[in-house]
């Protein structure tokens, strides 16, 4: 039996509309030695994007050295991958000492996955890689693709059926959903199919904001600890699994409170400005049908931590379930708009304003 905790996408030194995150994150990570000290998991798995940047400050490496310290106090055996955001030198630095005391950082990926035995489990580390690092593995091949390169990785990385697999990935996984602060680019690398993972009895996740299972609960994102968008609406947690050695698998979501939370407040300005909060990141959507003179000065002092505003009128607020997949990859760029304009608007394009979408494409792209 192993028994772990699954975080990721921490993020340290981000900001979020030029506020500095670090007093926040630095509350929720003592949260997560708070988790770790009361279920004493066997190992942490941290699933990349540790840092925010390539180039972290003095205080985010210090808040990072910090945790990971107080983390290895309470579980002799870390796991930390690199995922897009990390500068993959300064994580590494004195890796293979650290890797002799239970801290093992993999930031390289190679032409098989690296391995770490704990109890009766494998566990096994594949950092973040893009489609031009493949020629870099692979030198002599011809393969292109993140997804055909880490199928070849896995082929050649013996796995002992007898014992439980486990891997970290840091990938975008078809079917997932994302929740707006990722930095996934559209025309990017595309998304990898679940599939590629049926191997393992559970992979550790990162680089998708939102707790969630793709497909089967063995192939799980922790998600970040905390909102790092206004869209983000749902609850953060860090993941504590246990799986038993018939391979049976439980997961339980550990909710985290945070120090500020990141709140969207409605209404007209009158209604806001009533408000008591003093405490949350608060970004403003005002309903008013008149734009309100000095609105953002006056909700800025009325809101410590105010973030934005922005003006919604005669429409509904519509949400949006984001989800990575390669349907409508054929689909015309004037219906796509159009979709998108029906969504939003709740009505269908005039066949004027039609005409003008259209040659707007065709300014762009030509003909199409």
């Amino acid at each position: 039996m192993i028994k772990f905790i699954h975080l990721s996408d921490i993020h340290i030194g981000k900001k979020l509309y030029g506020y500095d995150l670090l007093e926040d994150q630095a509350f929720i990570l003592s949260s997560v030695l708070e988790i770790v000290k009361d279920r004493r998991p066997d190992v942490v798995l941290l699933s990349g994007d540790v840092y925010d940047r390539t180039t972290p400050s003095e205080d985010a490496i210090a808040l990072l050295n910090s945790f990971i310290e107080n983390l290895h106090s309470l579980c002799s055996e870390i796991f930390v991958i690199s995922g897009n955001h990390d500068p993959v030198e300064k994580l590494s630095y004195l890796s293979s000492v650290v890797d002799e005391m239970g801290v093992h950082i993999v930031t390289k990926a190679t032409e098989h996955l690296e391995k770490r035995s704990v109890n009766n489990a494998d566990i096994y580390c594949l950092p973040y890689i893009r489609s031009v690092d493949v020629k870099r593995i692979f030198p002599e091949s011809d393969l292109t693709t993140v997804e055909d390169a880490i199928k070849e990785m896995i082929k050649n990385t013996s796995l002992d059926e007898n014992k439980i697999n486990i891997l970290l990935s840091h990938q975008a996984v078809l079917g997932s959903s994302f929740s707006g602060s990722e930095d996934i680019v559209i025309g990017g690398d595309s998304p990898i199919d679940a599939s590629v993972f049926n191997s393992f009895d559970y992979v550790a996740l990162g680089h998708i904001h939102r707790a969630q299972c793709v497909g089967l609960s063995s192939l799980r994102y922790s998600g970040s600890p905390l909102k790092y968008s206004i869209s983000e609406k749902e609850d953060k947690v860090v993941l504590y699994g246990e799986i038993n050695d018939d391979k049976s698998l439980s997961i339980e979501e550990i909710k985290l409170k945070p120090l500020h939370d990141v709140v969207v407040k409605q209404g007209t300005f009158n209604e806001i400005m009533k408000d008591e909060d003093s405490e949350n990141y608060v970004y403003v959507k005002l309903t008013d049908e008149s734009d309100i003179p000095d609105a953002v000065s006056f909700l800025r002092s009325k809101f410590p931590r105010f973030l934005s505003m922005e003006y919604v009128r005669g429409r509904e607020e519509t949400e949006f379930d984001l989800s990575i997949s390669n349907d409508g990859e054929d689909i015309k760029p004037l219906s796509c708009f159009a979709e998108l304009f029906e969504m939003t608007t709740k009505r269908k394009m005039s066949k004027e304003q039609e005409e003008i979408v259209e040659g707007l494409v065709n300014e762009i792209w030509g003909a199409v």
